[in-house]
């Protein structure tokens, strides 16, 4: 969920109608962050080694699915395997891979990860995963996220795609 801030208020006010200018080869900071905490709340925590309690279903199997293709088909996500939490492993890449393309490319990722949770298990409940959000709303805070930064990428029907400026 995209909580409306003050600050976030007065900027769209001072637009003043104003059309959206994109950007397209950066990614801020702050927007990395709110990107790695929608999809923490979307797919949930990782739950790897042994641990005393049944971990709730899917989440592992995501983040596992996730983080397979990212060392299969991006050179850069080797340099973070040394991390063994899979969850930590990706959203500490997402923020600071400095390649745009490669940035755009493991958010594309995870939400084809997230769009297949109702996919293949034919449901979304949070509850079954240890997540705090569908993975439509928090597919959807994604989108509103590179918005919000004026980043000029949507992920619609399965990719991402490049949005042009208004």
């Amino acid at each position: 969920m995209i909580f409306e801030t003050f600050a976030r208020r007065k900027r769209q006010q001072s637009r003043n109608g104003d059309p959206e200018i994109y950007t397209y080869d950066q990614a801020p900071e702050h927007m990395r962050h709110q990107i790695c905490e929608a999809l923490s709340e979307g797919i949930g925590n990782y739950y790897g080694g042994y641990s005393y309690h049944e971990p709730p279903r899917h989440a592992n199997d995501i983040w596992e699915q996730i983080d397979r293709i990212c060392r299969k088909e991006m050179y850069s996500y080797l340099s973070y395997i040394q991390e063994t939490d899979l969850r930590l492993r990706f959203l500490t890449y997402v923020l600071r891979v400095p390649d745009i393309y490669d940035f755009i490319s493991a958010v594309e990722i995870a939400c084809v990860g997230l769009r297949s949770i109702s996919y293949t298990y034919g449901f979304d409940d949070p509850n079954h995963r240890g997540a705090q959000q569908k993975t439509v709303d928090a597919i959807e805070e994604i989108n509103g996220r590179f918005e919000q930064h004026s980043v000029g990428y949507q992920f619609e029907n399965g990719q991402i795609i490049r949005v042009d400026s208004n």
